[in-house]
């Protein structure tokens, strides 16, 4: 992704912020690799609106951290996660000793990063033996109708999201001086979610909303048409759903820098 995308899609987050809670949580299989048993000082780095902090918090045994940039998101964050201390910060400039945590997590945002300030300065706080964890939620394209929802979301992302966009961001690690080469994991899951839920996970996608009106108006009332032949009842009476099957994707990396707290 060109450093103008990255910039123009980011400033996005703020004037959304409502509807990141539509985005899927983690599965607790996942939560528990990301940690990989060392639950003690956990940072969740770009946690957004708190979709992994949620997780983390039944997990961790010490101090749990969220920094997230947006202002808005971090309201959002702190709502959700209230046993979480947030703080207002972005991946490259950490307002945190050497030293200060056992692990690192960041959960769909490590694309949104500068890479080489942000695997810096994510070392540097890192304690010996301890790692750096990125999970990404990938849509399963398992159903006729999840094929067309991805076709429809590929067809408004901009040409200039490049391979470094999402998971391809990990490779930002190779060859690093400060990291162990990376393990990989994934876990399945999934989303139900209902018409509205479904178009506010839509809505929340950065492309999507830097979208001009109309090109995002038709592609929301073409999500709807989707739906409306795809969604289904769970029991008699209830309302239509959907099920979006989901991989979590995860990779783990020890760190080598050996810091002292």
């Amino acid at each position: 992704m060109d450093p103008v995308t990255r910039e123009r899609l980011s400033a996005t987050f703020d004037s959304a912020a409502d509807s990141y809670t539509s985005r899927p949580g983690y599965p607790q299989d996942a939560v528990d690799w990301l940690l990989g048993g060392r639950a003690g000082d956990v940072l969740d780095l770009g946690a957004g609106s708190g979709a992994l902090t949620r997780a983390l918090a039944a997990a961790v045994t010490g101090r749990l951290v969220a920094a997230e940039p947006s202002s808005n998101l971090l309201l959002e964050l702190r709502a959700a996660a209230s046993t979480a201390s947030a703080v207002r910060a972005g991946a490259e400039q950490l307002p945190f000793a050497d030293g200060s945590f056992d692990v690192v997590t960041v959960a769909t945002a490590f694309h949104w990063f500068d890479a080489s300030r942000a695997v810096a300065e994510i070392s540097r706080v890192l304690r010996p033996g301890g790692h750096l964890s990125l999970v990404w939620n990938t849509r399963s394209v398992t159903f006729a109708w999840t094929r067309e929802l991805d076709d429809l979301l590929r067809a408004a992302q901009p040409a200039t999201l490049t391979e470094d966009w999402g998971t391809g961001s990990v490779r930002a690690l190779d060859g690093s001086v400060d990291f162990e080469p990376r393990e990989y994991a994934a876990f399945a899951h999934s989303q139900r979610l209902d018409r509205s839920g479904l178009l506010h996970l839509v809505a929340s996608r950065s492309y999507v909303i830097a979208l001009d009106e109309a090109p995002r108006r038709a592609l929301l009332e073409a999500v709807g048409a989707l739906f409306d032949d795809a969604g289904a009842p769970t029991d008699a009476g209830a309302a239509r759903t959907v099920e979006l099957p989901y991989r979590a994707q995860c990779w783990r990396a020890a760190v080598r820098r050996t810091t002292s707290a």
